[in-house]
């Protein structure tokens, strides 16, 4: 046999297939916004123009912060189940880039029986420093304001404008059974 053949035996092309998911696994780790939820692509899809925001749509300062705190995260991304239901929402943080300006919007996207049920937090807004988003579990909040403390029954999500202020958005049910999305401003 020639040396040739035996170099690439069953056990050398099992090392080969080895490297070549240790290489990907890298590479996929190095960016965690590269693989997002069916439903959050399917709302890009919808949207041009509108993208994830990314560590690299950070300010030098923030994304050293963000990558100390949470290099394993996509600030742009965060799931939660908000409201209980086992069904989590993928929490958007986007950006819009154009020649004069760049826009930012926080919405909530989930598959629904009927397609995309998408809530709208924070409306389309002009920004120098994007906003990134985390994953919060049931606990407890303050109110940045007033002292008064929060029981949050579900998990909730995290909007901070890094080195500034925070908001933690939640489900609230105590209105009755349709529930709706409560804004906190946790820091200041």
């Amino acid at each position: 046999m020639a040396p040739a053949a035996m170099a690439w035996g069953p056990s050398m092309r099992w090392v080969g297939t080895l490297l070549v998911l240790i290489v990907a696994t890298a590479a996929f780790a190095a960016d965690p916004c590269a693989t997002l939820p069916e439903a959050a692509r399917a709302y890009l899809n919808t949207n041009p123009g509108w993208a994830v925001i990314t560590p690299a749509d950070l300010a030098a300062d923030d994304r050293a912060l963000w990558a100390r705190q949470h290099r394993r995260d996509c600030p742009g991304l965060a799931l939660a189940d908000l409201d209980g239901s086992g069904r989590p929402f993928a929490a958007l943080g986007l950006i819009s880039r154009r020649p004069d300006e760049i826009s930012e919007r926080i919405i909530l996207v989930r598959q629904a029986p009927g397609g995309l049920e998408v809530r709208v937090l924070v409306p389309d807004e002009r920004t120098s420093a994007p906003v990134v988003l985390f994953h919060l579990p049931p606990g407890k909040a303050k109110q940045w304001d007033s002292d008064r403390e929060i029981v949050i029954a579900h998990d909730s999500v995290g909007v901070a404008w890094l080195a500034a202020s925070s908001r933690q958005y939640y489900w609230d049910n105590s209105s009755g059974a349709r529930g709706t999305f409560v804004c906190a401003q946790t820091t200041d």
